[in-house]
């Protein structure tokens, strides 16, 4: 029976392939790699609860126009069938024009497929009454078999064996196995590529070397550039400021304008060398922060009011909805702070006049604070959704006056880096072009074991930067 290939479809899956992969993909050799292959699924996810007991991973051998098994997991049903075969694991090897094996119609075919049957995946290795000998032992209902391809040809065949019934699958398991067949693809062939080219490890290492020594004069050059820029930067800054309020009172009108374009383009860069620097900490992983219990209602409340003036030049309406009861998280205050700061103002950006932006702090089920910042804005597109929390990455064409301001594409690579430094995360929503978004995202409560747990869990994220947006 044929099962239907797809791409991975749900942010489960896509969450759970990026574990995968990160485990299978964190080694070169080429042993380690294929092990790595058939336990993970099973140990990393868990999926010995779901009835999966043996995964078998086997390879092409083109020199012996062979399929070879190479590796298998280490349970005690994959122990029992080793036990009772009559052919050691690795000297099992069947001809490519083998056409009435299942593993080998998979590889010409280019289709997965399921049995109930071992024989099929065995002959000629093994008899019909040695395979089956191999399937009692082990306990085995269904086997599914899927093609390993890379560049549209096929290197081998992964085998999923469980002790129920392929009814009992669900599709949430199937899009995570069809996913995890091409990731293991990319890491069998770069492990092969990696031992063939055993002899360039040396250099290798130190390219590798190299690179880091680079990226670490890289980041001395943007905080020396950063700390350097600051200073005149706020001189200029306080200077245009005098002019504006004090010193002279008398300015033409073009003269003010002039001046005003000077004060907000210096405080525009400003804020755009700080957050490179700031970005330039996180991922050098020099960034600290220093987390306290605070009332996160009040400190949303107090950012609100800071940018009253900003939205009321824009002509925009800012509001605060705040909590039924206060509620404590665990918060470098400051940081926090900023990303407020990133969101509202991307809100007061992309809104028009007479538009409407909302601040929303609530508390969701599993005891975080969820902080939202809603707007009545031009709204994203399904395709930008995407494009989101990346490093210099500025959705779709912009309705933004000179007013308004031009944005870098730093913050919300900042907000999210700094949100999931403190356990928390992040995301957008939005139902379309011109239906508005709400930007969300999570802080650990600051009075419960978890917001020590979830800290350090975001730091890891945050230094890693996360492939998965919601």
């Amino acid at each position: 029976m044929a099962l239907i290939s797809t791409t991975p479809k749900t942010k489960d899956t896509i969450k759970s392939l990026w574990k995968l992969e990160k485990i299978i993909l964190d080694t070169l050799d080429f042993h380690e790699v294929v092990q790595k292959i058939v336990d993970s699924v099973l140990t990393e996810l868990d999926y010995l609860q779901l009835g999966y007991r043996i995964i078998v991973l086997a390879l092409v051998d083109d020199e012996k126009k062979v399929l070879r098994r190479i590796s298998l997991s280490q349970t005690d049903e994959a122990e029992k069938a080793l036990m009772a075969s009559a052919i050691p694991f690795h000297e099992i090897e069947i001809p490519l024009d083998a056409k009435d094996n299942l593993l080998i119609r998979a590889l010409k075919d280019k289709k997965s497929f399921v049995t109930h049957y071992w024989p099929e995946i065995f002959t000629p290795a093994l008899t019909q009454e040695q395979a089956l000998k191999n399937q009692t032992a082990a306990g085995i209902k269904t086997s599914m078999v899927y093609p390993v391809i890379v560049k549209d040809e096929p290197q081998g065949v992964l085998i999923f064996s469980m002790v129920k019934d392929e009814k009992e699958v669900s599709e949430d398991e199937l899009d995570l196995i069809r996913g995890f067949t091409d990731v293991v693809g990319l890491a069998v062939q770069n492990a092969r590529l990696y031992t063939k080219l055993g002899d360039t490890k040396e250099q290798l290492e130190k390219a590798n070397e190299r690179l880091k020594e680079v990226d670490k004069l890289k980041d001395e050059f943007v905080s020396l550039a950063s700390h350097e820029l600051r200073t005149p930067m706020t001189v200029i800054k306080s200077y245009a400021w005098m002019l504006l309020n004090q010193t002279v009172e008398n300015l033409s009108e073009k003269q003010r304008t002039y001046l005003e374009r000077i004060f907000a383009s210096t405080e525009g860069l400003i804020k755009l060398v700080n957050d490179m620097l700031n970005i330039s900490r996180i991922e050098s992983g020099r960034l600290t922060i220093e987390p306290v219990t605070t009332d996160i209602g009040k400190l949303v409340s107090g950012v609100v009011t800071e940018m009253q003036t900003r939205a009321t030049e824009v002509g925009v309406n800012l509001l605060y909805d705040p909590p039924h009861m206060p509620l404590i998280v665990k918060a470098d205050v400051g940081r926090i702070k900023e990303v407020l700061i990133n969101l509202i103002g991307n809100s007061l950006k992309f809104t028009p006049k007479d538009g409407g932006v909302t601040a929303i702090v609530e508390k969701n089920e599993q005891g975080f604070a969820v902080t939202k910042v809603k707007d009545t804005g031009r709204g994203i597109s399904k395709e930008n959704m995407s494009k989101l929390f990346q490093k210099f990455n500025m959705v779709g064409d912009t309705h933004l006056t000179k007013d308004r301001g031009q944005g870098t594409g730093l913050g919300l690579y900042l907000s999210k880096s700094l949100v999931e430094l403190h356990g928390g995360r992040i995301w957008a929503e939005s139902e379309g072009e011109g239906k508005g978004a709400t930007f969300s995202f999570t802080l650990p409560p600051g009075d419960s074991g978890l917001s020590q747990q979830a800290t350090q869990l975001g730091a890891v994220a945050g230094s890693q930067e996360s492939k998965i947006n919601k």
